[in-house]
């Protein structure tokens, strides 16, 4: 609940037209893929999923932490690579 919306905005140039489709689909003619990450961030708030590092009790003194797991994992992608410069921007 907090990665996905996360990553989707991180993403969202270039895969534009995938959000569009997904918003159109599930919520209706005309809906963009914006509106699309902000109903997806509304239903997890909705169920009282945290959306934001902070509302997990995640400060920002952790980032750095975050930042060098995801060094240490290599966090990746299937179909856009994440790199160490996507890290920070998604963090």
């Amino acid at each position: 609940s907090i990665v996905y919306p996360a990553w989707l905005k991180y993403q969202q140039a270039k895969i534009q037209s995938k959000l569009d489709f997904l918003a159109e689909r599930i919520l209706g003619e005309g809906k963009k893929g914006a509106d699309f990450i902000s109903a997806l961030e509304s239903f997890y708030t909705e169920i009282k999923t945290p959306i934001r590092l902070s509302q997990a009790g995640i400060g920002a003194d952790k980032h750095k932490s975050i930042f060098e797991n995801l060094q240490l994992t290599k966090a990746s992608g299937s179909f856009f690579k994440l790199e160490e410069a996507d890290y920070q921007g998604i963090i």
